[in-house]
């Protein structure tokens, strides 16, 4: 007769079982953790603030916007496109993008390439837009002064042929 070897299987599966439950306890622990404290990712900001921050800088941007809706303003629109990336002086009058002129080099943008840039109606309009749909705005900032949007992300399913795009908006100034 064979002495039985004893088996140390048993003993493997329960240790194992055991790591099993512990990692599962500790991710149910991390999810209701991450979800009792709030949602601080910018990437997925709560719609109703988003809301309210949007109707408040509209609100001021009503208030301070030039009385013709003509401006000058630097815009860096950031996308898988030409010149992404690049500093614009954006002209817009009576409301209608008319100009964009590379401020490194100088060279206009050509008259069909004009629409990549936004007026700040359209940046209000893209950021409406984001908020009816899931996960679409990863982040906005508006100008404390006069309300018009100064940085906004989009995440790339608005957008998925060319990825993410983001509008970086400053010196706006009005002209007559």
């Amino acid at each position: 007769m064979r002495a039985a070897t004893p088996r140390k299987q048993p003993f493997q599966l329960k240790h194992w079982a055991q790591h099993r439950t512990q990692r599962a306890i500790a991710l149910a622990g991390v999810l209701l953790c991450s979800s009792a404290c709030g949602n601080d990712n910018p990437a997925a900001p709560n719609p109703g603030n988003q809301e309210s921050a949007l109707n408040a800088a509209e609100s001021r941007w009503s208030r301070s916007r030039p009385v013709s809706n003509n401006y000058v303003m630097e815009q860096q629109v950031r996308c898988f496109c030409p010149d992404g990336g690049t500093v614009f002086e954006v002209t817009v009058t009576q409301g209608r993008v008319v100009r964009a002129r590379n401020l490194d080099t100088g060279a206009e943008v050509p008259v069909v390439r004009l629409e990549s840039f936004r007026t700040v109606e359209q940046l209000f309009g893209e950021i409406r837009e984001a908020l009816r749909t899931p996960r679409a705005l990863t982040e906005v900032e508006y100008d404390s002064a006069a309300g018009y949007p100064t940085r906004l992300l989009l995440y790339a399913h608005l957008a998925p042929v060319d990825g993410d795009r983001s509008y970086f908006t400053r010196r706006l100034s009005g002209r007559p």
